[in-house]
């Protein structure tokens, strides 16, 4: 964000994005009290469907 203050670039899409992320990770599940080392041979879809993830 300081970058594209300092480069006088837009805002917009950065923002748009911050907000996003922050949406997804209020409806997502916990992930820092999963064990996803134990995981390693499921596939990712599995993963997202189980945490809430959007694909």
């Amino acid at each position: 964000m300081l970058s594209c203050l300092q480069n006088d670039e837009p805002l917009e899409e950065l923002l748009e994005s911050l907000s996003r992320g922050f949406e997804m990770g209020l409806k997502a599940r916990c992930l820092i009290a999963q064990k996803l080392e134990d995981g390693w041979d499921r596939p990712l879809a599995q993963w997202r469907q189980e945490l809430d993830l959007p694909a």
